[in-house]
């Protein structure tokens, strides 16, 4: 779970730049010869536009970078994963109701 903060810029054309961040904790699972779960601190920065399509409707083109800390296990033999990083390039829509 991330708490986020997102600046938009709304101007008078139909495009609506937006910048932000988030941070939180998210909790990883690791399943071998058992069952083995970690709560680490994550944090997460993502940029894009937005186009209006119409008054209740717009498409999102966004990028997304989330991290996460060390995370450990302890299943057969303790073992440490390094911070994992993700990079997501995604689109959306969203339908204002």
């Amino acid at each position: 779970m991330l708490a986020n903060v997102v600046f938009r810029y709304e101007n008078s054309t139909k495009f609506v730049p937006y910048l932000g961040g988030g941070a939180g904790g998210a909790v990883s699972m690791v399943s071998a010869t058992g069952t083995d779960t970690d709560t680490v601190f994550a944090y997460q920065a993502k940029t894009g536009v937005a186009y209006q399509l119409t008054e209740n409707v717009m498409l999102d083109l966004g990028y997304k970078f989330f991290s996460t800390a060390e995370q450990s296990y302890f299943l057969t033999s303790p073992f440490k994963l390094k911070d994992v990083y993700n990079h997501f390039v995604g689109a959306s829509l969203t339908w204002k109701f």
